[in-house]
């Protein structure tokens, strides 16, 4: 799943069953939101201003 934050201009590659583990985890503290911190770890590489998803998933397999 892809998450993208627009005013921070970051997106993260985060796969389903970490974000419904985590998505759980907000709604039983009673949190609206994910807190970037949270989301850190699956940070796609922006630096040439294109996302090779195919590329990010592929390392996410390994």
């Amino acid at each position: 799943m892809l998450v993208a934050l627009e005013n921070a201009r970051r997106v993260f590659l985060v796969d389903i069953d970490d974000y419904l583990s985590i998505e759980q985890e907000m709604l039983t503290i009673k949190r609206k939101s994910i807190p970037i911190a949270r989301l850190e770890q699956y940070e796609v590489d922006q630096a040439t201003g294109i996302i090779d998803y195919r590329r990010n998933i592929l390392e996410d397999l390994k």
